[in-house]
């Protein structure tokens, strides 16, 4: 389970060519079941945006939502109402596997080679510098920290967008040389790694690193996306989902 988001009341977006929430509720009821189903509630169809839907997530300040939309990214305002972004709006043609805002309003989107942002207010979206290795896992996500910075998972290294300039983390920063897929940071300034094939990696401080696998209770080693709610963890891995308490210990 790759692409997800989380909303408000802690339910999963699930972006699986279509839409897809689950509950809470729905996965605890599921998960203490052998051989349990998790039920999918279908929220749009990829008939109905005109493509599939590889991201998704929604905008806390406003309650809309964005998604990929085949070779676009698509907007569904509060009413419904869905609106396709394209070449004419800045966007270059590609699949976008991955769609994030930070507190300023701004909306990133990554594709196959670039990201590209629509920044606040503005009706175009701008492409960023291309990072190289992008294409290497192109199903990586996007992560802003409370600081505004943008991170994107690569090939073998986390890369870091100020708003001017990219930096990388990587091997030469003690970085296991392994990909990874989705960041996110919790309240402590930590940040959680997804990666393929070592569980999540935690970032403490950004100075030590812990690991999270089988022996805390994750037992598929390769994590496609990791998104934090009220209470807990989603985990989205390679053959399924995952609910977790944060811990800070």
């Amino acid at each position: 389970l790759r692409p997800i988001a989380v909303e408000p009341d802690g339910s999963v977006l699930i972006a699986s060519l279509n839409l897809y929430r689950v509950s809470v509720q729905d996965w605890r009821a599921a998960w203490g079941k052998a051989g349990g189903k998790i039920a999918l509630k279908s929220v749009l169809t990829r008939k109905q945006v005109g493509g599939e839907i590889l991201a998704v997530v929604r905008r806390p300040e406003d309650g809309v939502y964005w998604m990929s939309c085949g070779m676009e990214l698509c907007r569904m305002g509060t009413n419904g109402e869905i609106r396709h972004f394209g070449k004419a709006d800045g966007l270059p043609e590609s699949r976008w596997y991955d769609v994030t805002s930070d507190r300023k309003g701004n909306l990133y989107a990554r594709g196959l080679k670039a990201v590209a942002v629509l920044r606040a207010g503005a009706s175009r979206f701008e492409v960023l510098s291309d990072i190289k290795d992008l294409h290497t896992l192109r199903r990586g996500r996007l992560t802003v920290d409370r600081d505004g910075m943008l991170l994107v998972p690569g090939n073998d290294a986390l890369h870091t967008w100020n708003g001017a300039k990219w930096s990388i983390v990587g091997p030469r920063n003690g970085w296991p040389e392994i990909g990874t897929h989705d960041a996110l940071e919790d309240r402590e300034g930590g940040v959680w790694v997804a990666t393929a094939g070592m569980g999540i990696i935690r970032w403490i401080g950004r100075r030590e690193w812990r690991n999270y696998g089988a022996a805390e209770g994750l037992e598929d080693p390769t994590v496609w996306s990791v998104k934090r709610f009220r209470s807990g963890l989603w985990v989205g891995c390679e053959n399924g989902l995952y609910l977790g308490r944060e811990s800070t210990d």
